[in-house]
C-alpha cells in the first residue's frame, strides 16, 4: 500500500482501528502487523501504523494498543457452556480449594439448612484422586449433611456422582438393581447395597427424577457463561452437546440480539431419529448460530478409571474402564449420521475407545466416501502411534485438551503409569503427524482460560509441579494456532475467522502481551484486556 493511496472517501473509513500494537495475523506464514482497521464487523485492512491510518475518518474509534498484542479471539473447540452457566446455581466442590470430604458435607449441610426438605440440592466439581480422604463422598457423607433433601454431586469430569439414600431411593435404586447398558452402580462389596457411587450412564438412574432447568433458567446460565468466556478473549465457542431445550434458548437469544458469541451446536446422538426427520446437517444456520455434529460417546473419563482400555489401569489388572456402547452400536450411528450430511464428534479417551471410533469413522467412508468431511476425536486422550497414523490417514479432527495435563495429569500418571504418559494428549506428535488439532477446555472439567491451555500445552506442568513427557510440549505460537485457526477449521469456518486477515470477522482479543514473547511460565498470567466480536467491544478490563 503506497502513501498516494490515500484518497478513501470518509463513508468508507473504518469503524474501529487499533494502532501501535503485535498484531498477530495467523495466517498462513505468521504474520505480525502494527494495525489493523475493521469495518461492518470485517478485517478491512492490517498492515503498518502509516498504512492503516488513512482508513481514520472522522467517526472510527481508535485504540491505541500501546505495544499490546492482538490475537484472532480465541475458539473453545469442545466445551459445555450451558452446564457452566447452570453450575454458577449449584455448590461449588471444584479440588481445590476443596481439600476434603468433609468440607463437602459442610457445603451440603449449610445449603440444606436453607431450603425446604425434599428439595434436590446439587453439586459439581471434587476430584477424589485431591481429596485428603483419596476417595470418593459415598452415601452415608451425604446423609450425614441432608437426610432430608436428595443430594447429587458430580466428579469434575461429569462421568460419575454420589447421590445420597434419599436420591438413592427416589432413583429405586437397590442392591438387586442391575448395572445399566454403559454405566455401573457401585456397590459395597460385603453387602451389595449401592455405595451412591454411580459411572457413566447409571447417573442417569437418578438424573431423569430430577426436575429440568426451565427455558429461562437455561438462558440466564448462557447470559451468565459468556460473561465469563468475553472476559477470557473467547469469541467462538463449539457446545459439546445440547438437546431441544438448550437448541432452543441459544436459537431465542440468537434471534433477539442476546447471544454474544459465536456458537457451534453439537446434537445429542439421544434425539438423533427425531434429528434426521427434520432434514437438516451441520451448517445449517448462520455465524452466530450454527448446526454442529452429532455428538456421540463412547468411554468414560482418564482420571475416573472408566475410558476404555486395552492394558488395565494401573495396580488393578482388572480395570480396563467402560465402554458405553458396543462396536455394532457406534457403526450404525456413524453410518447415519454421516449418510445424513453430519459430521460426527465422537468422546473417545481411552486407546480402546480411540480404536473403535475410528472403526466406525473408516466403515461409514468406506461404504459412504464423503470428502472433507472432518469427523472429530473428542479428547483423543491415549493415543499411541499407531492409532495417530490411522487418524492422519482418514482425514479425522483431533479435538484434546490440554489443560487436562495441567489439571489433571497427576491422576493420568497414577492410574496409566509413566510409560503411557507419551501418548497421553500428545501434543507435539499430534502436530508432527500431520494430524490437524483443535484444541479445548471441556469447561466446566477444568478451568476453561485458553491461555492457561497455551500455558499448560508448552509446559505439561501438573498442579504437582510434575513435567509429564517433556517431548510432547509445543511452542507458544503453536498452541496460538490451536485454539483459533484450527479450532475454526474443526467447524468449517476457517474461511471467516481463525486469523486476522482481510474479510474475515473481525473476532479480537487485545492481550497485555505476546504468548511468544513472555517466559513459558508466565503465559497463564497474561490479561485480556479487551474482547471484540463482529468489530464490537463485548468486554473491556477494569482499570
Amino acid at each position: 500500500m503506497s502513501q498516494e493511496d490515500t484518497a478513501i472517501p470518509e463513508e468508507l473509513r473504518a469503524d474501529l482501528v487499533l494502532m501501535n500494537g503485535k498484531i498477530m495475523t495467523i495466517d498462513k506464514d505468521d504474520s505480525i502487523e502494527e494495525a489493523v482497521a475493521i469495518k461492518n464487523g470485517r478485517i478491512e485492512a492490517i498492515g503498518k501504523n502509516h498504512e492503516i491510518r488513512q482508513f481514520i475518518g472522522n467517526r472510527t474509534r481508535v485504540i491505541d494498543l500501546v505495544g499490546k498484542a492482538v490475537l484472532p479471539g480465541f475458539n473453545d473447540a469442545h466445551n459445555h457452556l450451558v452446564e457452566s452457566g447452570l453450575n454458577l446455581a449449584e455448590l461449588d466442590c471444584r479440588t481445590p480449594p476443596i481439600a476434603s470430604i468433609e468440607e463437602i458435607i459442610q457445603l451440603v449441610r449449610d445449603k440444606a439448612s436453607k431450603v425446604e426438605p425434599g428439595t434436590w440440592i446439587k453439586g459439581w466439581g471434587y476430584d477424589h484422586t485431591k481429596l485428603r480422604e483419596k476417595r470418593h463422598p459415598s452415601r452415608m457423607d451425604l446423609d450425614r449433611a441432608a437426610p432430608h433433601n436428595p443430594v447429587l454431586v458430580r466428579r469434575t469430569d461429569g462421568h460419575m456422582c454420589v447421590v445420597n439414600s434419599r436420591a438413592i431411593e427416589i432413583a429405586g435404586i437397590t442392591k438387586d438393581t442391575p448395572d445399566p447398558p454403559g454405566g455401573h452402580i457401585v456397590k459395597d462389596p460385603q453387602t451389595n447395597e449401592p455405595s451412591g457411587l454411580l459411572q457413566e450412564t447409571a447417573q442417569n438412574l437418578v438424573k431423569e427424577r430430577i426436575p429440568p432447568p426451565t427455558l429461562d433458567q437455561i438462558k440466564e446460565a448462557i447470559r451468565l457463561a459468556c460473561q465469563i468466556y468475553l472476559a477470557e478473549g473467547i469469541t467462538s465457542t463449539q457446545e459439546a452437546g445440547v438437546g431441544p431445550e438448550e437448541i432452543r434458548a441459544f436459537i431465542e437469544m440468537q434471534k433477539s440480539g442476546d447471544l454474544p458469541i459465536k456458537v457451534y451446536m453439537m446434537l445429542k446422538v439421544d434425539y438423533l431419529k427425531d434429528i434426521l426427520k427434520l432434514g437438516i446437517y451441520s451448517g445449517f444456520g448462520n455465524d452466530r448460530l450454527k448446526i454442529g455434529p452429532i455428538k456421540i460417546f463412547m468411554d468414560g473419563s482418564m482420571g475416573g478409571r472408566t475410558a476404555a482400555l486395552y492394558s488395565p489401569y494401573e495396580n488393578d489388572s482388572s480395570a480396563y474402564g467402560i465402554l458405553r456402547q458396543s462396536q455394532e452400536e457406534l457403526d450404525e450411528q456413524v453410518k447415519v449420521s454421516h449418510g445424513a450430511g453430519f459430521q460426527v464428534a465422537i468422546h473417545a479417551i481411552g486407546d480402546r475407545a480411540i480404536d473403535m471410533t475410528i472403526n466406525a469413522i473408516e466403515r461409514a467412508l468406506k461404504e459412504n466416501p464423503r470428502g472433507n468431511h472432518r469427523h472429530r476425536i473428542e479428547h483423543c486422550g491415549l493415543a499411541t502411534p499407531q492409532l495417530r497414523k490411522r487418524i492422519r490417514d482418514l482425514g479425522i479432527v483431533a479435538v484434546p485438551q490440554p489443560t487436562f495435563i495441567y489439571a489433571l495429569g497427576d491422576s493420568f500418571e497414577a492410574n496409566l503409569g509413566v510409560e503411557r504418559m507419551g501418548s497421553t494428549y500428545p501434543m507435539r506428535s499430534f502436530i508432527d503427524d500431520r494430524i490437524l488439532v483443535a484444541a479445548s477446555s471441556d469447561r466446566p472439567v477444568v478451568i476453561g482460560s485458553p491461555l492457561v491451555g497455551i500455558w499448560s500445552a508448552v509446559n505439561r506442568q501438573t498442579a504437582n509441579g510434575n513435567t509429564l513427557a517433556p517431548e510432547q510440549r509445543i511452542s507458544a505460537s503453536e498452541a496460538i494456532r490451536l485454539y483459533t485457526i484450527n479450532s475454526a477449521y474443526a467447524s468449517f469456518e476457517e474461511d471467516k475467522k481463525g486469523s486476522i486477515e482481510p474479510g474475515k470477522a473481525a473476532d479480537l482479543a487485545i492481550i497485555s502481551s505476546s504468548p511468544v514473547d513472555v517466559p513459558s511460565e508466565r503465559i497463564r498470567d497474561l490479561k485480556v484486556e479487551t474482547t471484540i466480536v463482529d468489530g464490537k467491544v463485548m468486554y473491556q478490563a477494569s482499570a
